[in-house]
């Protein structure tokens, strides 16, 4: 019988109850523990997964659990501090986007998974969708000839109140930003998966149709090298006109 794989998921507000719950719930053979400080959560994912167990506090189901792996899905400002202590316990980790607030976070959160030999994976999900992949198919076969330039839109109404189980999205100290990190990081990682990494970039962010205390909106004109461009536009003002990618080439 194929070996029981244990997986803790940390934080269980929308991402885990959308994505990592119900699709580690999907396979036979792994079983779900998860943590989070919300009382009223915990008895709302027990009552629609199949949980094995749950704790208030993550730090606790690290320590007594002998878990293969972690999705780490609390707010932005926790994913350095949660991947850090998982990756001690020698714990392989897929970290919600974006990575961290802080390059310098970052930094070391990929320096303590090198020194405890634990694979962290940053979740990047629009590289495996159909779609992209096929795009990334179609430039490495050179089906448009030399790559030009590159278009995306990521736009949506924003996080509530069709998503969203708390307000941390809305507060910079936790989410880091607005529309940037939430869509942003995504469109960027897209072009990085496309391309290659961004060379120059410029770069307006606005409030153009929410008063809040983070961008709704965001335009970046990026250069990648041999002067190839490109232009992204996330924003949580609607999901009005084109979504999604645009590739010209010669």
């Amino acid at each position: 019988m194929p070996k029981k794989i244990k997986i803790g998921v940390i934080g269980c507000g929308a991402i885990a109850q959308h994505g990592h719950l119900p699709y580690y719930g999907r396979h036979r053979n792994v079983q779900i523990f998860a943590a989070d400080e919300s009382d009223e959560r915990l008895k709302e994912i027990s009552k629609s997964f199949s949980i094995e167990r749950v704790y208030k506090n993550y730090k606790e189901m690290l320590q007594k659990e002998k878990l293969d792996g972690v999705s780490i899905c609390v707010p932005n400002h926790l994913h350095a501090k949660a991947t850090i202590i998982a990756a001690r316990h020698g714990i392989h980790i897929l970290c919600e986007k974006p990575m961290a607030l802080m390059v310098s976070d970052a930094k070391k959160m990929v320096e303590v998974c090198k020194q405890n030999s634990v694979i962290l994976m940053v979740d990047f999900t629009n590289r495996f969708m159909s779609g992209p992949r096929k795009i990334k198919q179609l430039l490495s076969q050179h089906k448009i000839g030399e790559f030009h330039s590159i278009r995306i839109r990521f736009v949506h109404g924003g996080p509530y109140d069709n998503w969203a189980k708390s307000k941390w999205f809305y507060d910079p100290a936790k989410a880091g930003g607005g529309a940037l990190m939430d869509l942003g990081v995504h469109a960027i990682d897209i072009c990085h998966f496309f391309v290659g990494p961004v060379t120059s970039v410029i770069a307006s962010v606005a409030n153009l149709s929410k008063n809040i205390p983070v961008e709704d909106s965001a335009m970046m004109l990026v250069e990648f090298d041999k002067n190839r461009k490109g232009i992204i536009e996330t924003g949580w003002t609607g999901a009005g006109g084109f979504v999604g990618v645009e590739i010209c080439g010669s």
